[in-house]
Formats: structure tokens, sequence, C-alpha cells
């Protein structure tokens, strides 16, 4: 009679028994290597094609984000130099506001050294919108006073005479 069909028919062509039991080892080892080996594949393909998968989706998401980075860098620059000119040509009306209130204050000082300084102060200021304001020269040139010229129909009578001081008496 045949032996049963459990035994592969290598090992019945063994010799000794100890060869039985290494070709028993090695035919049960790749039989289990090679269902391991198919079933890796099958999975390796599955968590390759995912990888794969994530993969074009991280770079999509990439680029994606560079796209709106560039956009919003742009839209920042664009708002930062609007920003600025409006700021500047608050910051001009300021100080030509300043600038003019300042002149007549120092009216009297000259107002042409004033202008001059504040060009100084601020060479990037357009000073040409500042009022022009027309000096008359309050302070007299000279150390005497300045003669008093009595009024068209004033009659001398009517000026009052200046007080004389009273004299000192030194003790």
């Amino acid at each position: 009679m045949g032996m049963p069909s459990i035994v592969p028919p290598s090992i019945v062509n063994a010799s000794s028994g100890a060869e039985a039991v290494k070709l028993a080892f090695e035919g049960s080892w790749y039989s289990s290597f090679r269902g391991l080996n198919q079933r890796q594949i099958a999975i390796d393909l599955m968590v390759g094609h995912a990888r794969n998968k994530y993969a074009l989706r991280l770079d999509t998401l990439r680029n994606e984000f560079k796209e709106a980075e560039v956009a919003a860098a742009l839209k920042l620059s664009s708002n930062v130099e609007a920003a600025r000119a409006a700021t500047w040509k608050e910051t001009e009306k300021e100080l030509i506001k300043k600038v003019n209130r300042l002149g007549r204050e120092f009216v009297d000082t000259g107002y042409l050294l004033f202008r001059k300084r504040i060009q100084k102060l601020y060479p990037d200021l357009d000073i040409s919108g500042v009022d022009d304001v027309e000096v008359e020269d309050s302070a007299p040139t000279s150390p005497e006073p300045a003669s008093v010229q009595p009024a068209k129909d004033a009659s001398v009578e009517d000026i009052a005479p200046a007080p004389e001081a009273a004299p000192v008496a030194i003790d």
C-alpha cells in the first residue's frame, strides 16, 4: 500500500531518518516562505499604492501652499506700499500744518531764516506749499526809538506829553 498523502514524496525517497527530517524542514520552510512572500508582495503593493497616493496629495498641498504664500506676499507688499504712501501724505500734511503754525509764531524773528532751518531739519519735506507770509520789520533797526508822527487831524496839544521822571536823590 501506499503512504498517506500527508507526507511529501521527497521524504519517502530519503535514505535516512536525518535526511528525511532535513527535507521535511526545508519543504515546510519553503512553502511557508513562498506563501508569506506572496502575502508580503500584496501588502507592499497596497501600501505602495497608498504611499504614492498620499505623496501625490502632499505634493499638491505643497504646491498650493507655495502659490498661496506667493499671492499673500504680493498682496502684503502692495498693501504695505499703499499704507506707507498714505502715511507719508498724512505726515507731510501734518508737518506742513506745524510749519505754518510755527511760521506764524516766528514771523517777527525772521520767517525766511525759519524756512531755511525747517528745510535743513526736514530735507525731504516740500515746503513749497507753506503759506507765504510777508514779513514786516516790527523791531527798529537802530537803537534810537522811532519818531512818533501825529495823526492827520490831531493837533500838537492833543498829544499827551511824555511823563518826566522824578529826580532821584542819592544818599
